[in-house]
C-alpha cells in the first residue's frame, strides 16, 4: 500500500494543499515521506498506534515519534469520537 501512495504523490502537483488518510494507513515510513516532502497530511490512527501520541494529555499537540533511531516531529490532534471504540489521532505539520 504505501509503495501506491508513493507513486501517487509524485504525480501530485507541490501546490496540493492536503492529503486525508483514514485508519489502515499509518505507519512510521508513510508519516516521514510525507513530512520529508513537505506534503500536508491528516492520518486517522487507531488507540495504541504509537504510546507517544496516547501519552500526549493535550487536545492539540507535538510529540517525537521515533523508529530505528529515526525521528520525526509530528502534530497530534486528538478527538474522542462518541463511540468510544476509537480515539482519532490526526498528524498534521505545524
Amino acid at each position: 500500500m504505501i509503495k501506491l501512495i508513493i507513486s501517487i504523490t509524485h504525480t501530485m502537483s507541490t501546490k496540493m494543499k492536503l492529503i486525508i488518510f483514514d485508519r489502515g494507513y499509518p505507519s512510521f515510513e508513510l508519516i516521514k515521506y510525507l513530512i520529508d516532502r513537505n506534503l500536508n497530511h491528516i492520518m486517522r490512527v487507531k488507540k495504541a498506534f504509537n504510546k507517544d501520541i496516547d501519552a500526549q494529555k493535550d487536545d492539540d499537540g507535538i510529540v517525537w515519534l521515533e523508529q530505528n533511531g529515526e525521528k520525526i516531529k509530528a502534530r497530534v490532534i486528538k478527538v474522542l469520537l462518541k463511540s468510544v471504540e476509537t480515539i482519532d489521532n490526526h498528524h498534521l505539520r505545524r
